[in-house]
Formats: C-alpha cells, sequence, structure tokens
C-alpha cells in the first residue's frame, strides 16, 4: 500500500501486528451495503462536525475533486465539513511519513470544534463570546 520514500522502513516491521484479515461477510457488504447508502441512510444523519480528506495517492479510493465535492456535501446535516486533499500522502497515511501532520490537523479540528461549541453554548446562555 506504501509507494517508495511515503514511510518510514521500520513501519513494515509493525506489519504482522496491524494487518488482519477482513471477514467475508464484511468484504461483501461494502457494495451491498455501504457503497450503496452510504450518503441516503446515514451521511444525512451525521449532526457533529466532520473533517474528510483524502490521502491523494490512495490506491483503494477514487481520489478526484468531484468526488471529494460528493463527499463533502453529502454530509447535509453536519454544522460543519471540512474536506481536503494530503497531497503526496498515500493509503493508510495515518501509517506514513504524513502521520504526524495528519493527526496534528485531526486534533486541531477537534479543538477547534469544541471550542466553538463551547462558545456558542456561553452565547445562548446569555454570555459574552469575549
Amino acid at each position: 500500500m506504501f509507494r517508495p520514500g511515503t514511510f518510514d522502513p521500520a513501519v513494515m516491521q509493525q506489519s504482522d501486528r496491524l494487518n488482519h484479515l477482513i471477514p467475508v461477510a464484511e468484504a461483501n457488504s461494502m457494495s451491498a451495503i455501504w457503497a450503496s447508502a452510504w450518503r441516503e441512510v446515514w451521511a444525512v444523519e451525521i449532526t457533529v462536525p466532520v473533517m474528510y480528506a483524502f490521502a491523494e495517492l490512495d490506491c483503494f479510493w477514487e481520489v478526484s475533486q468531484a468526488h471529494l465535492k460528493e463527499c463533502v456535501e453529502a454530509f447535509s446535516n453536519s454544522p460543519r465539513v471540512d474536506g481536503s486533499f494530503v497531497h503526496g500522502a498515500p493509503h493508510c497515511m495515518e501509517l506514513s511519513l504524513w502521520s504526524q501532520g495528519w493527526y496534528a490537523r485531526c486534533f486541531g479540528f477537534a479543538m477547534e470544534c469544541a471550542v466553538t461549541s463551547s462558545a456558542r453554548s456561553k452565547a445562548s446562555e446569555g454570555g459574552a463570546l469575549c
């Protein structure tokens, strides 16, 4: 899954520990259940902030502006949806050289959302935002 130069070779020492076979029923559900219904059935039910990103060099998912737009727009009931590309990153970017930046982005997004939620709660109770 990793292209040369996109990961620390030490990650490969963890392959056995991280590798798990996918049950046949789960693999079959990908196209039979998930792919056909995620937008209309599940994404519209999400009411919390969503951060969505494609690894630019992902070998399993369609990576395009049109698909990113489609994915972001599917979360129509979310108060905030951030969609982007992680340029140069491979599939499993959480194990790649992009991992630290990716996790920093995830934690930063979560912190922003927590502060926004807290500020809105205080404002709705009549408190000042500053």
